[in-house]
């Protein structure tokens, strides 16, 4: 639904924001530090209200009762699920958050996200162009991700490794990674 003025509801907090235009901001939300929320609907309500902090940016968007948008999110045209926490630099766009996840210090394009599988790649790992991993899985400190991977792996008992794919299978090349180690990082 929409209209052509936005609407702010009974004990919401709006402090030190910048612009808010066309937005519903629906009852007991708090929007503090925010930097821009244009064209969208707060779904607050008393048991789950939503807060919306430090820098946020949202463009088109829904957020559900109980979310955060936090710590320099930007979200463009997206709805964002129940209990959501969007925070640490998130970017997503065009995309569909459903309830209960997180999301930090990355990016989502057309995503159509749930909280039903997740996996972790522990640190230092990076992933090629095009890869894909399917959830739940781990991947292990200081490995490379290559490739499009169907199965659920868990390499993290084998860190510095490359986790590649040919023909639909997974390979595992343990410690590959281990003749470039030597920085103070690693």
């Amino acid at each position: 639904q929409t209209g052509n003025y936005g609407f702010i509801g009974n004990h919401v907090k709006i402090i030190n924001t910048g612009t808010v235009r066309n937005t519903v901001i629906a009852d007991y939300a708090t929007v503090e530090n925010c930097t821009r929320l244009d064209n969208g609907t707060v779904n607050s309500n008393v048991n789950a209200p939503v807060y919306i902090g430090d820098s946020v940016i949202a463009e088109d968007f829904i957020i559900s009762s109980g979310a955060v948008v936090a710590d320099a999110a930007k979200i463009i045209r997206c709805f964002i699920g129940q209990a959501c926490h969007v925070t640490h630099n998130f970017s997503a766009h065009d995309s569909l958050l459903f309830s209960n996840c997180a999301f930090e210090n990355g990016e989502a394009c057309a995503i159509f996200a749930g909280p039903i599988h997740q996996g972790i790649v522990e640190r230092g790992s990076k992933t090629t162009s095009d890869s894909y991993i399917l959830w739940p899985a781990r991947v292990g400190a200081f490995s490379l991700v290559m490739g499009r991977h169907h199965h659920h792996s868990d390499t993290s008992d084998m860190p510095f490794s490359y986790l590649i794919e040919k023909d639909d299978e997974t390979y595992l090349v343990p410690g590959v990674n281990l003749r470039s180690v030597g920085t103070i990082r690693d």
